[in-house]
């Protein structure tokens, strides 16, 4: 997520799936655009969010 962020990308979602701990998004640098509960939540924030 931060990689993407790095090489560009305009956003990166932290899906709180598999290995998500609590306090995961404050670990990365840079943080995450946003966290999300699932991937069905982060398809709806993409979709929100499209032009």
């Amino acid at each position: 997520m931060a990689g993407a962020l790095r090489a560009g990308l305009s956003g990166a979602l932290l899906v709180r799936t598999g290995k998500y701990r609590q306090g995961d998004e404050k670990r990365f640098d840079p943080q995450p655009t946003a966290t999300v509960a699932d991937l069905a939540a982060a398809t709806d924030w993409i979709i929100a969010r499209r032009d």
